[in-house]
């Protein structure tokens, strides 16, 4: 047996706790963390990947900004058909190893398809969505598979090795048959409830408790962005645009305000129809990443930030619970006293 030493105490011959007793010492509790963390790393994995490819079309697609954009300059943009291995390896990377944050960055550079590391609101959003939907997913399969490892309403021992209490899991025929019904009755209904509480957490905690939508409006907003000084440009687009079989888009194009015509021809008064098109500015990762330390900061801790909404929730029905107990109570006992109330008054 170790001897036991305070925290922040010495060992008798004046020495600190050497490093190898300190680990032997946490080993125990460490090792099953390190064995829980890779799993749920694992987890992420899988729900990113299966996240992704359902997100295949929203990755590849070209928003109408920067359709109206390309007219504006004469380029014809093509939908790409493939992705960038090495993007795609580093938001795996992230997922797998890095937190939050890295996950976002390696998003923002994946749906940036032009490579110069700025994205319209919409791209945006799109990133912070698709770095908090697998978090959830993952931790969602993450609790249901713990379910398996051991009962719900089953409490740990604080003693494992106990023999009696080894003896009645290792042996449950001991019991009668209505009582192990009775239980595994009850231990399916607790997990069910259980489990359909803590998906219905999961899944609007972000959407509703957090506001993500607000949060992001406010974040591009008051962004300092550099891209078209901050300002929203006016263009006036032909409508006859066109589109090939390849996916390329055409469109004609004329400026407004000081814009560069484009290069489909058509001044002002040239002929066809067209429309009033303005500009939002683009911003890049590290404009969102300053305001978005303070406005959404709930972005850096997904984890943490639902596991805390469904302890919230358990919090909502424990009071509720104790609301609902204490109106039937007062319930009772005023229908109790009317009843003696109206007894006396008719027996007098």
């Amino acid at each position: 047996m170790l001897a036991f030493v305070p925290p922040n105490e010495t060992w008798p011959s004046g020495d600190k706790i050497p490093s190898n007793v300190e680990k032997d010492i946490s080993s125990p509790i460490s090792k099953d963390f390190a064995i829980c963390s890779e799993y749920y790393r694992i987890l992420l994995l899988e729900a990113c990947l299966n996240y992704l490819a359902t997100k295949w079309d929203d990755v590849v697609k070209i928003v109408d900004a920067d359709m109206d954009r390309a007219a504006a300059t004469g380029t014809a943009l093509t939908v790409p058909d493939t992705i960038s291995v090495f993007k795609l390896h580093q938001v795996l990377e992230a997922f797998g190893r890095r937190g939050c944050s890295e996950r976002v960055r390696a998003l923002w550079d994946l749906m940036d398809k032009d490579g110069d590391g700025l994205l319209n609101q919409v791209e945006m959003d799109e990133v912070v969505l698709m770095s908090i939907r697998p978090v959830e997913n993952a931790l969602d399969s993450f609790v249901r598979d713990c379910m398996g490892v051991w009962p719900l309403r089953r409490p740990i021992p604080e003693n494992p090795h106990d023999s009696a209490k080894e003896e009645e899991e290792m042996h449950p025929e001991k019991k009668g048959r209505y009582q192990r019904w009775k239980e595994q009755r009850i231990e399916k209904k607790a997990e069910k409830t259980f489990l359909k509480l803590f998906h219905k957490a999961v899944k609007r905690h972000f959407e509703i408790d957090v506001e993500v939508a607000h949060r992001l409006r406010c974040c591009y907003a008051w962004a300092e962005k550099e891209h078209q000084e901050g300002k929203v440009n006016s263009i006036l687009v032909d409508s006859s645009s066109a589109v090939d079989a390849d996916g390329t888009h055409h469109d004609k194009t004329s400026s407004v305000g000081g814009n560069s015509t484009g290069g489909g021809g058509g001044g002002l008064f040239s002929g066809g129809r067209k429309r009033y098109v303005e500009l939002d500015p683009k911003i890049s990762y590290i404009e969102f990443r300053q305001v978005q330390k303070g406005i959404f900061p709930h972005l850096d801790r997904v984890s943490e930030e639902l596991c805390n909404g469904f302890k919230e929730e358990l919090w909502i029905i424990q009071g509720k619970r104790r609301q609902n107990a204490v109106l039937k109570r007062e319930s009772l006992a005023f229908l109790i006293v009317v009843s003696l109330l109206d007894l006396g008054i008719t027996l007098s």
